[in-house]
């Protein structure tokens, strides 16, 4: 006939059921013959509260940080997966890609979010990714905030390091002569007075990227020089008699970046070659400075190898006069003494003025002059009869 019954269940746990029933009856046709119906019948259903879960992102709303492709997919062991969905950044929507999807590392930069639904209609919460895979920034500024755009310094400086994506993880340094690289904090001072050499820098982002490697060489000493009088070497304030004059400077740090000179004549400073010779008489003063701006002390030395200069009231030398005449001493530089002995001296006297009369009255004879200068350059010996 006909007929329905029901079976209610409550508290299943999730999983794969199966109802089965049946029913079957008989009847006596005749004293010989029996005859029966009857059938069994099933159905199956699964039960599945629980959500998919997604695997290769993050629950955090900051995302899985990743600088590589990444492969993302969902799961779930009871009912199955229905359908993955992504939105990339900028994206205002949510697309479906099946059950898994890789994040390729030349994808969009920014934050990739995801959600899965399984087949029984239950939605995952949202997972995140984050793709950065630009390198961070980073910048060597001195105590006054500016940044250094050399290789070189003498004053205080610090590091800093910006990123436009995950945001920094952490910063390095090596300090010189170390091969290590040491846990930094941002904007830390390293003074000036600290071990001169190289540091070196950098900044790791939360995705891993790692900056360019920042330098700086730290440099606090002077440069240092030497004079020449021709080939030999001298102290500062040498006194040359030599044809040329020279200089050279060293630095063991920076090195050196410029050597400048004053010559004579001159009321300022210009850019010297070094060890270029210098044959004009006079003072000459020189310093250096080094790549890291530090200066030198100045260092002086002064040039005469020119004979000092005799001359008369006649006009020269090795003349028979009958009247008075005077002889005059001059140097082109340095002071200069008139040496002069008269014709019944042994020996020659130092005049202590530059110039020497003698009158027609004098003693009649030979007179000698010759003039030395401070550099003890000697005139020739000139007579007057």
């Amino acid at each position: 006939g006909s007929g329905t019954k029901t079976i209610t269940l409550t508290g299943l746990a999730d999983g794969k059921y199966t109802a089965s029933f049946s029913a079957s009856g008989g009847w006596l046709v005749n004293a010989r013959q029996y005859d029966s119906a009857g059938f069994n019948a099933y159905f199956t259903f699964t039960v599945d509260s629980n959500a998919p879960t997604i695997s290769g992102a993050a629950t955090s709303f900051t995302g899985k940080y990743t600088n590589s492709s990444t492969y993302v997919s969902a799961s779930d062991s009871v009912s199955g997966i229905s359908a993955l969905y992504v939105k990339a950044p900028n994206s205002s929507s949510y697309s479906n890609v099946g059950t898994s999807t890789t994040i390729s590392n030349t994808a969009t930069n920014g934050l990739y979010s995801f959600y899965a639904k399984d087949k029984a209609g239950n939605t995952s919460r949202t997972y995140f990714l984050y793709l950065d895979t630009v390198n961070p920034t980073g910048t060597i500024k001195n105590s006054n905030g500016t940044e250094i755009t050399g290789n070189y310094t003498n004053q205080t400086f610090s590091y800093s390091a910006t990123d436009s994506g995950s945001g920094i993880s952490y910063l390095q340094y090596k300090k010189p002569g170390s091969s290590s690289w040491l846990t930094y904090t941002s904007g830390t001072s390293i003074s000036a007075s600290a071990a001169s050499g190289t540091y070196q820098f950098r900044a790791v982002d939360k995705a891993g990227n790692i900056s360019a490697t920042k330098s700086i060489t730290l440099d606090s000493s002077k440069p240092t020089m030497t004079i020449y009088s021709g080939t030999t070497s001298v102290s500062s304030g040498y006194k040359s008699i030599a044809k040329y004059i020279k200089a050279t400077a060293s630095d063991s740090g920076s090195g050196v970046k410029t050597i400048y000179v004053n010559k004579p004549g001159s009321s300022s400073y210009t850019e010297y070659t070094s060890g270029a010779q210098l044959t004009a008489d006079g003072a000459y003063s020189f310093y250096s400075v080094d790549n890291a701006g530090n200066t030198s002390q100045t260092y002086t030395i002064s040039k005469d190898c020119t004979k000092p200069t005799l001359t008369s009231s006649v006009g020269g030398f090795g003349k028979t006069l009958k009247d008075g005449f005077s002889v005059t001493a001059s140097d082109n530089f340095s002071g200069v003494t008139l040496y002069y002995k008269t014709p019944n001296a042994s020996s020659f006297v130092a005049s202590t003025v530059s110039s020497v009369v003698f009158s027609k009255t004098a003693v009649n004879g030979t007179y000698a002059f010759y003039a030395v200068d401070g550099f003890g350059n000697k005139s020739d010996t000139y007579y007057m009869y």
